[in-house]
């Protein structure tokens, strides 16, 4: 019985463990293969990488996802957010209901130009330029900000400006990047070199993308003190919807539809968010989920640092292993960085020797639990010696004999192994879930037991394990 009680508690705390290590790695990875970009913080120019998924052309690699992951304040508690261009591993639903916030003004596939009136009125003789920047969203939701020119703040004339401004009229006119999907946040203005003697104010007015004109305009006034100022589009500002951890929810007892503010530290941003879902864990280890576009977006009508992506996460094809693909990208290095799986996370090396010592134990209590059965079956043999006379003279036969003594010594071998099981599957009930999940950092939750026969197997558990999500599984029902 004990050594059935030995080998079920090892098979059950292998399987437990399995379980607890796979659901542990998805929610610390996001993808397949994570990729970690080198010197990536907040936009202050333009950014190629925000106009293209430099890793979907690769070998093995389905979908590429710009991420940004960093921390908020929720009040003074400090989060994790993981801010994600919706598309990996994710349903329809989930992405319209993440997408139902700020994402800017779409402008058409194929547009060219961006053109507008810029009055900048100042006294004459003033110092100093005024530059300005377009900023777009990209077709996965990270931003970028394009350069737009420059002009001098001295008023080389009074005729009157945009919206009837008094200043000197300029022409602001952007090629916009050849790329599908983009949307229109607003332009920035920063002054420079006017070493506090100047205060100019900006008009922008007659706003058009090849011709056809777009919703943004405004005046604004620059000082040494707030040396830079935005103009954003209608569809920028707003409510960002976020799906939020199980963990994070209970602690702030967040339900759908509940609404909070968070910081973002990364730039400062005060958001304004919409619990729209509570899920078990949030893909990357995170505390909340939300749109990339919409953080960008949301960031810049704040008037704050817009955050830049620093992850990318990869699907890989079937059939691939995304060890392969992470080694290619450490040893080509197209670009400064680092790859991470979710086998490089797995804490299997923690806890297997642990696993190990279990399984010799129980392997010693079967060697053991053999030498008494042999004993068993002597001892019985033993007795039933005496008996067989005595036996054969009531008119019980040789043969019936042997069978009444082998289904004794079943009837006790088989109890012993039930007894034991069940005393197994209890123990393991009862401490297999949290041992695996003090073994295993980052695993939390309430969690089922699982038993694999196979010592450190990587077959799949029996039906009792929680199911870990794959890749494919959205993070969103």
């Amino acid at each position: 019985m004990l050594a059935t009680a030995a080998i079920t508690f090892a098979a059950g705390f292998g399987g437990t463990w399995q379980a607890t290590d796979r659901a542990a790695t998805a929610a610390r990875t996001g993808g397949d293969v994570d990729v970690h970009l080198a010197g990536r913080g907040l936009v202050e120019g333009s950014d190629p990488l925000a106009l293209a998924a430099p890793f979907a052309e690769r070998e093995g690699v389905d979908l590429d996802v710009p991420a940004f992951v960093g921390e908020v304040r929720v009040g003074s508690d400090p989060r994790t957010l993981v801010g994600l261009g919706l598309g990996l591993g994710l349903t329809a639903a989930a992405r319209d209901l993440l997408a139902d916030g700020p994402t800017g003004l779409p402008l058409p596939d194929g547009a060219e130009r961006l053109t507008a009136d810029l009055a900048i009125d100042a006294p004459p003789g003033s110092p100093g330029s005024v530059s300005a920047r377009i900023w777009l969203l990209g077709p996965q939701g990270a931003a970028t900000a394009i350069d737009a020119g420059s002009w001098p703040v001295d008023a080389a004339s009074s005729t009157a400006g945009p919206g009837g401004a008094s200043g000197s009229p300029r022409t602001l006119d952007v090629s916009l990047p050849s790329v599908r999907d983009l949307r229109l946040l607003g332009i920035d203005f920063r002054l420079t070199g006017a070493q506090g003697a100047a205060e100019p104010a900006v008009a922008l007015a007659a706003a058009a993308v090849d011709g056809a004109p777009v919703d943004l305009a405004g005046e604004a006034r620059l000082t040494s003190k707030k040396p830079s100022v935005r103009l954003a589009v209608a569809g920028a500002s707003g409510r960002v919807p976020v799906a939020v951890s199980a963990a994070f929810g209970r602690s702030i007892r967040a339900e759908p539809g509940d609404e909070f503010t968070f910081r973002v530290i990364d730039g400062g941003a005060e958001i304004g968010a919409t619990v729209g879902a509570v899920l078990d864990h949030v893909p990357g280890g995170g505390d909340l989920l939300a749109d990339l576009g919409a953080l960008g977006a949301a960031a810049f009508a704040d008037d704050a640092g817009v955050p830049q992506h620093a992850e990318r996460r990869l699907a890989v094809a079937d059939g691939v292993d995304p060890e392969t693909v992470a080694a290619s990208l450490e040893t080509d290095q197209p670009l400064p960085l680092s790859a991470t799986t979710r086998a490089r996370q797995s804490d299997a090396a923690v806890v297997a020797t642990a696993g190990a010592a279990l399984w010799f134990g129980a392997a010693g209590a079967a060697a053991f639990a053999l030498v008494a059965l042999g004993a068993l079956a002597a001892a019985l043999a033993r007795s039933g010696a005496a008996e067989t006379g005595v036996l054969r003279a009531l008119g019980m036969t040789a043969s019936d004999q042997g069978r009444a003594r082998f289904a004794e010594f079943a009837t006790l071998v088989v109890g012993a192994v039930v007894a034991g099981t069940a005393v197994g599957l209890v123990a393991v009930a009862v401490t297999a879930p949290g041992l695996a999940r003090a073994a295993v950092p980052g695993a939390s939750g309430a969690a089922g037991f699982a038993v694999d026969w196979g010592r450190g197997s990587s077959r799949s558990p029996s039906r009792c394990s929680p199911r870990s999500p794959s890749r494919r599984s959205p993070p969103l029902a």
